[in-house]
């Protein structure tokens, strides 16, 4: 049985306290932004306005002496009067980049100054060109993160003006093709994987053992004719490409807009990764884990695990790359746990 516990910071990294939540619940991603909700015992010191307040004070969950998870308290929530406890919700780090924007400084002195357009650059420094920018704003949340590059290269513009939020470009940026995945830890620093967070264990999870349930969909594939469109553009500029699967599956249409590209060979790549993973069967494929005492030690997103479901339908015997992780344990510690897995349509 674990024992989970929750650590409230100050801005400047310093622990107010921690309690053991009771009703947790908290989903930890790749790619995405992570959550956290849990109640608190309204006698309990950190019950106070002080100690737990939305955007003012930081959050880390801890199962047993391991960190999960890390972020910003978002919102504070009393039923009545007559409540014994609030409920506090949090987002993981990637959050804070939800709430930020490219900068620009509409003064026409200074209305270029931050225009960012990048022609033939890796990926990965577009990536740390985006954040080191938007981050140097005065108090900004401070990240740690050292990319360096990863080899593929993009054509990628910002321009003047621009209010879509940086988490927003940075998943646009990891989805595309050939793309990259991207994880923030507990303690704000962001690492980016080229082409995916693939780490190899000895993990199993198998139905009468210790996988208790799964639901399995096939969708089939997405579309088998993809049509890349770039946007913001005074010309247009398009992609077309089809799939070989559709003697097999017929021709289904799909069409994407690329925002920030702007020459023809980053469209033409984007547009065929996108078409790879239109064309591959969608399985969603959620896992019910009873997990066991080493499970909190190995098991994160991007962590392959072997999956054992016989089925009347069709066996499934394969390697899959967990891409989440959902829980809500008992306020005793036992804890029923959701993974989500790659249906091999992310990793293309």
């Amino acid at each position: 049985m674990s024992t989970f516990r929750v650590i409230h910071y100050d801005h400047s990294g310093k622990a107010l306290g921690e309690c053991t939540p009771n009703n947790l619940s908290f989903g930890m991603p790749l790619n995405d932004v992570g959550y956290i909700q849990y109640d608190l015992d309204r006698n309990h010191p950190l019950a106070n306005y002080l100690y737990t307040r939305p955007y003012v004070t930081d959050w880390q969950l801890w199962v047993d002496d391991i960190p999960l998870m890390g972020g910003l308290h978002t919102s504070i929530n009393r039923q009545d009067v007559s409540s014994n406890c609030i409920t506090v919700a949090g987002k993981d780090w990637l959050h804070y980049l939800e709430k930020r924007q490219y900068p620009f400084n509409p003064d026409p002195a200074h209305v270029s100054d931050y225009w960012l357009s990048l022609t033939t650059t890796d990926i990965f420094t577009v990536v740390s060109t985006m954040l080191n920018t938007t981050l140097s704003m005065s108090n900004s949340l401070a990240f740690t993160y050292s990319f360096g590059t990863c080899g593929n290269t993009i054509s990628y513009n910002i321009p003047m003006g621009d209010t879509e939020d940086i988490a927003s470009k940075l998943k646009a940026l990891a989805g595309g093709s050939p793309g990259f995945d991207f994880f923030i830890s507990y303690d704000k620093v962001i690492t980016l994987y080229s082409p995916h967070k693939v780490t190899t264990s000895n993990l199993i999870f198998e139905l009468g053992r210790n996988l208790a349930d799964v639901t399995w969909t096939n969708n089939g594939p997405n579309a088998t004719h993809t049509l890349g469109l770039v946007t913001g553009l005074s010309t247009n500029l398009g992609v077309m490409i089809e799939s070989s699967q559709q003697s097999l599956y017929r021709r289904l249409d799909n069409s994407v807009s690329f925002d920030g590209i702007f020459d023809a060979p980053s469209l033409l790549t984007q547009t065929t990764g996108q078409q790879l993973r239109d064309e591959k069967p969608m399985i969603e494929l959620p896992l019910t884990i009873v997990p066991d005492t080493d499970f909190w030690t190995y098991t994160r997103p991007g962590v392959v695990a072997q999956v054992i479901i016989p089925d009347p339908y069709q066996d499934i015997n394969d390697y899959y790359r967990i891409v989440g992780l959902e829980c809500t344990p008992s306020d005793e510690g036992d804890a029923i746990v959701t993974v989500t897995v790659d249906d091999q349509t992310l990793s293309l």
